[in-house]
C-alpha cells in the first residue's frame, strides 16, 4: 500500500494529460461480471492536440506542472496555491488533527485532489506538516516549499525507487545522481565543487531550472 500510495502520489506531482469529452466505457466480461461488484469501468479520453508537425501530426497536453515542484501539495497555479496557504508565516493549511482540512463539499484542500484515498491523502498531509516544519525555522513560504521539494525528490531517487527495485546498477545511478562519481562522503566534506559530473545535479551553484521556482 505504501508503494502505491507513493506512485500516485509522484504522478499526481508530473503529469495529468488534458482529457476529451467522449467518455470510454470497459466492462467486465460476461462470465465473471456476476461476481465483480464494479461492472464496469468509465473514464474520458486523453484528448489529441493537433502539434502543427509534419512529423508528429498530434500530441497530448499535461495539465500539471512536469518538473519536481511538490505541485502535489501545493497547487498547479495561482488560484491553488492561495487555496492551500495559511499566509501567516509561510504556512500550509492544515487540521488541528494533523490531517487535512475540507472545505464545504468535503473535499481536502490540497494541491491535487484527483482520485484521492486514504494513503495518497496522508502523504499529502505528511509533507505540509513537513513544510509547516521548515517554516518554523525560515518563516519563508518559498524556502520551505524549495526544501521540501527537494526532500521529496531526494526519497523517490535513493529511497523508494531503489528499495522497490534493488538492483546494484540502479542504485548506483541514483546516488551518481544526487552524489556525483564522487560520492557521498566526499559531498558531504566538501560540498558540491566539482560540477554535475563529480557532484551531482543536486547543489548546482547556479541551477539549470529553466526558468522556473522549483
Amino acid at each position: 500500500m505504501i508503494a502505491t500510495s507513493w506512485i500516485q502520489f509522484m504522478i499526481h506531482d508530473w503529469i495529468d494529460h488534458l482529457e476529451d469529452t467522449q467518455q470510454v466505457e470497459l466492462r467486465a466480461p460476461h462470465e465473471i461480471a456476476s461476481a465483480c461488484p464494479l461492472k464496469s469501468f468509465k473514464f474520458f479520453k486523453t484528448k489529441r492536440i493537433s502539434t502543427g508537425e509534419p512529423d508528429m501530426n498530434f500530441g497530448f497536453l499535461n495539465t500539471r506542472t512536469p518538473w519536481w515542484d511538490g505541485s502535489v501539495i501545493y497547487g498547479n497555479n495561482e488560484e491553488g496555491m492561495r487555496r492551500v496557504r495559511a499566509f501567516k508565516e509561510g504556512k500550509l493549511r492544515i487540521g488541528g488533527d494533523g490531517l487535512l482540512e475540507h472545505d464545504e463539499k468535503w473535499i481536502p484542500v490540497s494541491g491535487d485532489v484527483r482520485n484521492c484515498w486514504a494513503g495518497f491523502s496522508l502523504l499529502q498531509a505528511l509533507f505540509v506538516r513537513e513544510h509547516n516544519a521548515v517554516c518554523d525555522l525560515l518563516k519563508l513560504y518559498r524556502y520551505a516549499r524549495l526544501v521540501t521539494s527537494a526532500v521529496i525528490a531526494k526519497i523517490h531517487t535513493i529511497d523508494w525507487t531503489v528499495e522497490l527495485l534493488k538492483t546494484d546498477t540502479l542504485l548506483a545511478g541514483m546516488r551518481v545522481n544526487w552524489y556525483g562519481l564522487l560520492g557521498k562522503r566526499f559531498k558531504d566534506l566538501f560540498g558540491h565543487i566539482c560540477g554535475p559530473v563529480l557532484s551531482g545535479l543536486v547543489g548546482l551553484r547556479k541551477p539549470n531550472d529553466h526558468g522556473v521556482p522549483y
